[in-house]
């Protein structure tokens, strides 16, 4: 199929029209003059010459007129496109040719054409991949469904299946055909999939916040309720012989007050309330001495490889920090189970996770080759009393503790994983320098 002309083609063949139309009209005053000169005389010539003149006039201002509006439409950004009443294109700018090509972009691809049908122009999405046809069902079929849709829709927004969005506007034309605007929203639905992603992690904050403060108050009264049961406990066992009965009933009681006083601890750590106290230390030497530990109580099938860089000190508790490893990599080696496995640790200097925060950070990474996890367990595991584990396994407060303690610190957790994949945790702390 030819291609459309352009701008600079079109007024060309409207001046080569209206010299034509020139031409013949000067030609019928010659023969008008010839045949009726006596009857008309010079005054009846000049007249005819006059018409000629200023219908050569209002040609000329009405070809100005449409190279006016070729070049307007040629300078929009929108997809701009004119249907006859046979449903068959008959003007469109460079960008709606452009739309119909593969991606958008590829030059490989057809375009649309003026002088294609709608019948065409849906065949021609279909070629390009902006369009598919759904399993089981016709081309003609869906060409058919595509039409009636069109017909009856005056504006609808339409996701191709390259991934482009559009906005089509339908307005109705004098003639009985319609004129059709496309306007690309690729970057509204791409501000719109940044709101909401903000919108979920506000929510996700606030109920972490609300969880903290029913967790704070919960853990207090728990505490209180422990103080007097231990001290109890204490005395009345030891005021029985060693070894006895009742003895040993009483010190699996004590076992469990002090258990129920680590949960308390936890719930208060997560919830921020409890003072710690802070100071400038040596990130890497708390990493290590945490590694010396979790090694010997690692399974043997579970190899663990460590990688620390020198960084800057930074401003924590040293004792907090030691928790957030232990218990990331207990978690990661509890994801391999009996299975060989990897556990990885890194830590590095960072660059800040946003352009405001500024100054420097550090990195800590933690990652494992186990079961890994979906997105909807991804999302929840910070929140307190979530736990995938079985009944008696685990509080769920583990790593909302942790997540408490790097918030509490000024830093950021992120997590990625998939089923099967394993787990990323990635920890950016700032530093003193």
């Amino acid at each position: 199929m030819r291609a459309a002309p352009g701008p600079t083609q079109l007024r060309s063949r409207v001046a080569a029209s209206l010299g034509v139309v020139v031409v013949a009209l000067v030609a019928a005053a010659l023969v008008v003059a010839d045949t009726r000169v006596a009857m008309l005389g010079l005054a009846g010539l000049l007249a005819v010459t006059a018409a000629a003149v200023i219908l050569y006039r209002r040609l000329r201002a009405a070809q100005a007129s449409n190279a006016r509006l070729v070049e307007a439409i040629e300078c929009i950004e929108q997809g701009f496109g004119r249907f006859d009443i046979e449903e068959r294109l008959v003007l469109c700018n460079r960008r709606y040719r452009e739309i119909y090509r593969r991606n958008g972009t590829d030059a490989n691809s057809r375009m649309a054409e003026i002088g294609m049908t709608l019948r065409e122009l849906l065949a021609l999405r279909i070629e390009n991949g902006l369009n598919v046809v759904p399993p089981g069902q016709s081309t003609e079929r869906y060409i058919e469904e595509r039409i009636k849709a069109i017909r009856a829709a005056r504006s609808h927004v339409l996701r191709t299946d390259d991934g482009r969005w559009f906005a089509i506007d339908r307005s109705p034309a004098p003639d009985g055909g319609w004129v059709t605007l496309w306007t690309d929203i690729v970057p509204i639905k791409r501000a719109e999939d940044e709101r909401r992603s903000l919108e979920m992690q506000l929510h996700h904050a606030q109920k972490l916040e609300a969880m903290g403060t029913l967790a704070g108050g919960m853990a207090h009264d728990l505490n209180n309720a422990m103080v007097p049961l231990l001290a109890l406990t204490k005395l009345a066992a030891r005021s029985l012989p060693e070894g006895s009965r009742e003895r040993r009933r009483l010190e699996l009681v004590q076992r469990g007050a002090e258990r129920a006083r680590e949960v308390a601890a936890q719930m208060l750590a997560f919830s921020r309330e409890e003072k710690v106290e802070t100071c400038a230390i040596d990130f890497p030497a708390v990493l290590r001495e945490a590694m010396e530990l979790l090694r010997r109580s690692l399974p043997a099938t579970t190899r663990l490889e460590t990688r620390i860089s020198p960084v800057p000190p930074i401003v924590a508790n040293a004792g907090q920090l030691s928790q957030v490893i232990v218990n990331l990599v207990t978690n990661a080696s509890q994801a391999i189970g009996a299975e060989m496995g990897v556990i990885g640790v890194s830590l590095e200097p960072a660059a800040a996770p946003t352009a405001a925060a500024g100054g420097k950070w550090v990195r800590l990474a933690i990652t494992d080759t186990g079961c890994g996890m979906d997105e909807a367990t991804r999302r929840r595991i910070f929140e307190p009393f979530f736990t995938t584990k079985e009944v008696g396994q685990g509080t769920g407060l583990g790593l909302s503790v942790v997540h408490g303690i790097i918030a509490a610190h000024g830093g950021t957790i992120e997590v990625s994983s998939r089923p099967g994949d394993g787990t990323r945790f990635d920890i950016l702390l700032p530093s003193v320098a």
